[in-house]
């Protein structure tokens, strides 16, 4: 008697669904080994990624780290190689298999905190190394969401995924540019790593759903990513206003304060090169 098609396309899921049973398990532990202990973070978690999960991540890829060092690895070559990873998950996305997408999603971005990371343990950090990691990350998520948006075909997926895409990089360049006339700005839920999050968990959940919602589908509608990707999208939009509407009222009372109008109005957009070499974050 043959399997039904919903069991056969599990047993495909299957290896990137042990990775999560083990991530789970690890959470697990971590969260049972430090209990009662306050872990210093490079920063504030947020409703979307709280403390625990960023903790994790970091005790996750740590180990790793001298590890690196000792065969000469430098950041700038993680850098580099979380663009591969990027790329791999474009196609992975652009050809329908999500699961794989969103472990080498998860495989890059983990590879963007290794980086950071290194940089900070062998003092190798640097102004070009800061913008180096900084336009990596939007080249790798413009390239993500582009593989999203070729397997929408034109459809729904494809304009949230493009929507998506806008709403990204102009939370990262209001900060950017904001930072580079003065303002420091981190107002906002979606930053890259919220952003990362929910759009791993969408791709994590869609091919899953599909198998229930769509079975035997060849080319499955994936509406677990629609609703994902509209909603990253979305929320990114708000956090993007919002940003824009902070910085300009900072800046505003700045000028009034000082008797001169807001500098850089009409000038291009060096502050956003400038503030990514000075300080390395564009979120």
């Amino acid at each position: 008697m043959p399997n039904a098609p919903w069991f056969d396309l599990l047993v495909k899921l299957s290896p990137g669904l042990l990775l999560g049973a083990v991530l789970v398990v690890l959470l697990g532990i971590y969260a049972l080994s430090t209990a009662g202990t306050e872990r210093s973070l490079r920063r504030d978690g947020s409703v979307l990624l709280p403390r625990i999960l960023i903790g994790f991540w970091y005790w996750l890829v740590t180990p790793i780290i001298s590890g690196l060092d000792r065969l000469g690895v430098r950041p700038n070559h993680i850098t580099l190689f979380s663009l591969y990873l990027a790329a791999l998950a474009a196609v992975a996305l652009g050809t329908g298999y999500f699961m794989v997408g969103c472990w080498l999603v998860i495989a890059a971005a983990s590879c963007d905190l290794l980086d950071g990371l290194l940089a900070r343990q062998t003092d190798a950090g640097s102004p070009a190394g800061a913008f180096l990691d900084s336009f990596a990350d939007r080249i790798a998520e413009g390239m993500v969401f582009a593989g999203i948006a070729f397997y929408g075909g034109g459809g729904a997926l494809t304009w949230l995924a493009l929507w998506a895409m806008l709403a990204s990089v102009m939370v990262s360049y209001a900060r950017a540019r904001g930072e580079g006339l003065g303002a420091d700005c981190k107002v906002g839920l979606m930053q890259r790593p919220e952003r990362l999050l929910l759009l791993i968990l969408t791709l994590f959940a869609a091919p899953i759903a599909a198998v229930f919602l769509e079975p035997g589908a060849q080319r499955p509608v994936f509406h677990v990513a629609i609703f994902g990707i509209g909603l990253l999208a979305a929320l990114s939009t708000v956090t993007a206003v919002r940003r824009a509407h902070w910085i300009f009222s900072t800046l505003a009372g700045q000028s009034h304060e000082n008797g001169a109008p807001i500098v850089g109005a009409d000038e291009p957009d060096e502050g956003y090169t400038h503030f990514e070499q000075n300080a390395g974050v564009a979120e």
